[in-house]
């Protein structure tokens, strides 16, 4: 997040808080209840399969602006189902941008490549490990893991930033020379260098690894 926009959220954070004020900041939008899945715990999927027109999604967001919103989310249904004459889902976060949202992200069952630099923030559900997603959501783990290690712009262009910014003497403490491991996703695991304490208990090493290493 750029340190302006941080600045901006922060004070309205804080004035929200000592003047109890109730303005809205942040929003969202349903593009569809259309969707590729039929997860286990969705009431909401493909009701009526709906795909809402671009004027009307339009309409909402000049809605929402003007009420205040300035960090925007798209939700669905699946997003990236989302199309309307000829306009698709990066056309709708190109318009948020435009009409001057400061943060616009996206929220996707992560089965559609995630090829959407324009957007802030991409959230997209996996449900424990392979055989636990597949018991919820379907046979749909490993193409959402590739789906996410071709996501590599967003990543490149943050690492990009935090690099600057490192340089400009920010107190950072990320390490540059892992950036190129990060964007490629060849790091090594595990790290048997890192211990974990947690209310002096070293038992918690145990539980992590027993939790994660399987995953590995």
């Amino acid at each position: 997040m750029k340190p302006s926009l941080l600045l901006k959220f922060s004070a309205f954070g804080l004035s929200t808080i000592m003047f109890r004020r109730k303005k809205v900041i942040w929003g969202t939008i349903i593009l569809t209840d259309k969707c590729n899945l039929s997860c286990k715990h969705c009431a909401v999927n493909n009701i009526t399969a709906t795909i809402y027109p671009y004027e009307q999604i339009q309409g909402e967001m000049q809605s929402l602006y003007k009420m205040g919103v300035r960090i925007l989310f798209f939700c669905g249904g699946e997003t990236f189902l989302w199309s309307d004459g000829g306009k698709n889902l990066r056309d709708l976060v190109v318009e948020a941008k435009r009409m001057g949202f400061l943060l616009v992200n996206v929220v996707t069952n992560g089965t559609f490549p995630l090829n959407l630099p324009e957007a802030d923030l991409i959230l997209l559900s996996l449900d424990g490990g392979r055989d636990t997603h597949a018991s919820i959501r379907g046979e749909t783990y490993d193409e959402i893991l590739k789906n996410i290690r071709g996501a590599t712009s967003d990543k490149k262009e943050c690492c990009r930033v935090i690099e600057i910014l490192t340089k400009r003497g920010y107190p950072i403490f990320n390490l540059t020379s892992a950036f190129p491991y990060l964007v490629n996703n060849d790091f090594k695991t595990p790290c048997f260098q890192c211990v974990v304490m947690e209310n002096g208990n070293l038992r918690v090493i145990g539980d992590m690894l027993r939790t994660y290493l399987k995953y590995i």
